[in-house]
C-alpha cells in the first residue's frame, strides 16, 4: 500500500497540477485501501499523531503512567495504564479481575493515578468508559486537555 500511495503522489495528472491531483485523492479517488490485522501499523500511526499533537501544540512532555495490584500468590489482579500530557493525566486501560472486583483495588488503582497526576503538575484526569462499566469514578467535560485546548469525543450514528 505504501508503494501505491507514493507512486499516486508522484504521478503527475494530465494537468501537471499538484491541487488537482491532491483534491482528486481527498474526494475518494484512492484505490488500494487495505485493512491491516497488524498492530504494529497501529503504533505507527499512534506514534506519527503524538508527534503531530506535539509540534502543533509546543507541549512536548509526556510521561508514562502505569500501576499494578498483584495478588497475595504474585499473580496480577488489576492494573492501571495511562499518560500525562498537556498538565491532563489520561488512562487508557483500567482493569480490575474478576474475583478482586468490589476489594478497593480500583480505587487504590486509581488513587496512586491521583497522586503520581498531581505530583506531574496534572490538573485533571480524564478517561472513557462504558456505561455498563465504572463511570461513577469520574463524569464531566474535558476541557483543558492538552492545556489550551479540548478532549472531544465524537460518535457518528452508521445506519
Amino acid at each position: 500500500m505504501a508503494r501505491k500511495l507514493l507512486e499516486f503522489a508522484i504521478r503527475r495528472d494530465e494537468l501537471g497540477s499538484d491541487l488537482v491531483r491532491a483534491w482528486g485523492w481527498y474526494a475518494g479517488r484512492v484505490s488500494g485501501v487495505e485493512r491491516s490485522s497488524g498492530r504494529e501499523i497501529g503504533q505507527v500511526l499512534k506514534e506519527h499523531i503524538n508527534r503531530f499533537n506535539m509540534a502543533t501544540t509546543g507541549i512536548s512532555d509526556w510521561h508514562p503512567i502505569t500501576f499494578i495490584v498483584n495478588d497475595e500468590h504474585g499473580r496480577l489482579a488489576g492494573g492501571v495504564d495511562g499518560w500525562e500530557w498537556g498538565g491532563t493525566c489520561y488512562v487508557d486501560a483500567l482493569w480490575v479481575r474478576d474475583d478482586r472486583r468490589n476489594q478497593g483495588v480500583g480505587s487504590a488503582l486509581m488513587a496512586a493515578v491521583e497522586s503520581e497526576a498531581r505530583r506531574l503538575g496534572c490538573h485533571q484526569i480524564a478517561l472513557e468508559t462504558h456505561s455498563f462499566q465504572a463511570p461513577a469514578f469520574y463524569e464531566g467535560e474535558v476541557a483543558g486537555y492538552p492545556s489550551g485546548h479540548s478532549l472531544i469525543s465524537l460518535a457518528k450514528p452508521l445506519g
